[in-house]
């Protein structure tokens, strides 16, 4: 179970962003100080229910669920990115 939960939150981190922590001892993917998503107890959740606690949905709903801190992430980057040109120029 723990390699299908570190593999849903690589996926998660690759394709939304964010970054791995750790809140009150559970580890997390985190998008901010106030957003974040728990791939491990999602992988638990999944093999105890099965499909009515999908992994598929799971993953594809974050961005609506998460669209505004998403979006926010997904606008900051480019500036950060051509921040760090120009400093290399």
């Amino acid at each position: 179970m723990s390699r299908l939960g570190s593999y849903l939150g690589k996926c998660i981190i690759e394709t939304y962003g964010g970054s791995w922590q750790r809140i009150e001892g559970d580890v997390c993917v985190a998008f901010d100080n106030r957003s974040c998503v728990f791939p491990f107890a999602k992988i638990a959740k999944h093999l105890e229910n099965g499909r009515e606690d999908s992994v598929h949905s799971f993953f594809t709903l974050l961005p609506i669920v998460f669209e505004k801190v998403l979006r926010e992430r997904t606008e900051a980057a480019p500036q950060a990115g051509a921040a760090q040109q120009d400093d290399e120029d």
